[in-house]
């Protein structure tokens, strides 16, 4: 196998042996609080410090105050990616890989893939809710939030739903009729949440959060009409969805910082992918959703942990991946493993004690014809498209190489000039395709 693998292997291990309290930052503290946000199809060009149109104050901040992770990659598509954030392993290990896994007919996550709400409850974490978008099984089959971990769901568990009147959403497994805007719900049960834990004393607590905005339908409340009038309508309605849900992560972390939780709470915002065609805008970077380029895979995402030296402004420039949340968040809380993850602890890199990761990041998508998958370094990325095989790569498929430190945008093709280099990085890519 490539060492590359085998490395993020031993390092998952090598943790599993491991509980301690001192976490990578060195710090002794109680566990904190966790708060994930995943916004759905929110594309690189979509967040103020990247230079969008729309307003995101409160994401901008989350950057400012912690750390902005300028090299972040997801799955190119939203299941995958939830399920890899979920499990810390690549989903082509269990079949999630594909562009559409059919959730609502009773597929989903496998009941055998542990999560890091059960990870939690290990480590004494009593409360764990997922409040939003689920789209990792349903209620056919074992795989609905509350046999996955969680102890409270509020949101539907489906994906593309109605933004304005949201249809079938459950509480618990009970179906609710909800009335207003999505993300305006999500933010309003979010601080909820939080306020409740914080009175009953339920901590530390687990918050995942997923959005469904900017996810089509495109569709922002009647409040932002004035907002963005010098954009087409389609643009305007797209930058007043991102400030709506911005809004909602606001939400958030006021109720933190009202009830006194902030310094202790890890605070982790992100995409499940890039963003798709339409009004969504990943430039400058090449490709967008269900795309192996980095406008597919490379999202915005900050995270903070005053407690553990996750703050200060900073940009990391090393290779994160959405593998790696559950590896870094088990490592912070002290928590032991159980099973052999993908991802890696990047703690020591959030905590400013290392800077760089030498590895290698993998990713794949595939319709029923064709197949496109990558793999990044920190210097090189390697883009693979051709028929979908089920013994392997297409060897007729074309194959891409960039300097992707220097050519982020994946304009010049280097693979005539680097043959060697173009052939062993495709091995590689060989070798994660064969984990299916």
């Amino acid at each position: 196998m490539n060492p590359k693998l085998l490395a993020n292997l031993a390092s998952a291990m090598f943790l599993a042996g491991a509980c301690s309290e001192v976490g990578e930052s060195g710090r002794r503290s109680p566990a904190p609080n966790i708060v994930l946000m995943v916004a759905d199809d929110l594309g690189w060009h979509h967040v103020g410090y990247h230079g969008g149109v729309a307003a995101t104050p409160h994401i901008d901040a989350l950057a400012r105050d912690g750390l902005e992770l300028h090299r972040f990659y997801s799955s190119p598509i939203c299941v995958a990616s939830r399920a890899g954030l979920m499990t810390g392993r690549y989903p082509i290990r269990f079949g999630m890989q594909e562009r559409n896994v059919r959730t609502h007919k009773g597929k989903g996550l496998p009941p055998e893939e542990k999560t890091l709400p059960e990870y939690l409850d290990r480590a004494g974490y009593e409360r764990r809710a997922i409040l939003g978008k689920w789209h990792l099984g349903s209620e056919k089959g074992a795989n609905h939030p509350l046999d996955s971990g969680f102890t409270d769901f509020y949101g539907t568990l489906h994906a593309g739903v109605d933004h304005l009147a949201p249809q079938n959403w459950q509480r618990q497994r009970e179906g609710v009729a909800v009335r207003g805007y999505a993300a305006d719900l999500l933010g309003e049960e979010a601080r909820a949440f939080i306020e409740a834990c914080a009175r009953e004393q339920e901590l530390p607590f687990l918050l995942y959060l997923p959005f469904q905005a900017v996810h089509a339908p495109h569709q922002a409340p009647s409040r932002y009409d004035s907002h963005y009038p010098d954009l087409s309508p389609s643009q305007a309605t797209f930058a007043r969805m991102v400030t709506c849900m911005d809004e909602a992560v606001g939400e958030v972390l006021a109720a933190l910082e009202e009830n006194g939780l902030s310094e202790n709470t890890i605070v982790w915002f992100t995409s499940d992918n890039g963003g798709s065609v339409g009004p969504a805008s990943n430039w400058p970077l090449r490709g967008v959703k269900a795309t192996a380029y980095e406008g597919g895979i490379r999202v915005p995402s900050a995270v903070r942990w005053p407690a553990g030296g996750w703050s200060g402004g900073r940009r990391v420039d090393a290779l994160v991946s959405y593998i790696d949340v559950v590896p870094t968040l088990l490592s912070a809380v002290g928590a032991r493993l159980s099973n052999a993850l993908d991802g890696i602890d990047v703690g020591r890199v959030l905590a400013g004690s290392e800077h760089v990761l030498d590895r290698e990041l993998f990713t794949m998508v595939q319709t029923q014809r064709q197949l496109q998958a990558a793999v990044n370094t920190p210097e090189w990325k390697l883009v693979h498209t051709g028929d979908r095989l089920e013994s392997g790569l297409d060897p007729a498929g074309k194959v891409e190489l960039y300097r992707i430190d220097q050519d982020p945008r994946e304009r010049t093709d280097l693979a005539g000039a680097d043959p060697e280099r173009t052939r062993t990085m495709r091995e590689s890519l060989a070798e994660f395709f064969a984990l299916r």
